[in-house]
């Protein structure tokens, strides 16, 4: 950001010496409009000059753009993964609830068939989708 600044410093001191060589040149004694060919020697030089520093500026803001988009980029993936793993450890956590819950349960009689069917799909349901996470984490950590 600072590199900008100076090379915008720049740009702006190397338009007012051009700006400052045009007044001069009119202020002379000879009203002819004519330029001299050193006069428009200077001024192609000057114009390169600040071409040259244009570009520099331009170049080093698609720097600096591409790193904060590249940073971005890096923040999203590693939340991403943080995301993944938070939701892997958080089915894990509910199917030994549920298995527990089965167990207990089912050794007290309390469970019907039916719910003891619901727990299991609940069950499958949760694993397949850690199945899904984990594939999805290593995705992600390759990159």
């Amino acid at each position: 950001m600072i590199n900008i600044l100076k090379m915008k410093a720049q740009l702006l001191i190397l338009m007012a010496c051009f700006l400052s060589l045009q007044f001069l040149s009119y202020g002379q004694d000879n009203p002819s409009p004519v330029m001299t060919e050193a006069q428009i020697q200077q001024m192609k030089e000057v114009q390169k000059k600040v071409e040259k520093a244009e570009k520099k500026v331009k170049k080093s803001e698609n720097a600096e753009k591409k790193a904060e988009k590249e940073a971005k980029q890096q923040k999203k993936l590693k939340d991403a993964i943080k995301d993944t793993k938070r939701s892997i450890a958080k089915d894990e956590r509910t199917i030994v609830k549920l298995k527990e819950k089965l167990s207990k349960d089912g050794a007290k009689g309390k469970l019907a068939p039916k719910d003891v069917d619901q727990l299991n799909k609940k069950i499958e349901k949760l694993t397949s989708r850690i199945a899904k996470d984990q594939q999805r984490l290593k995705k992600l950590e390759k990159k």
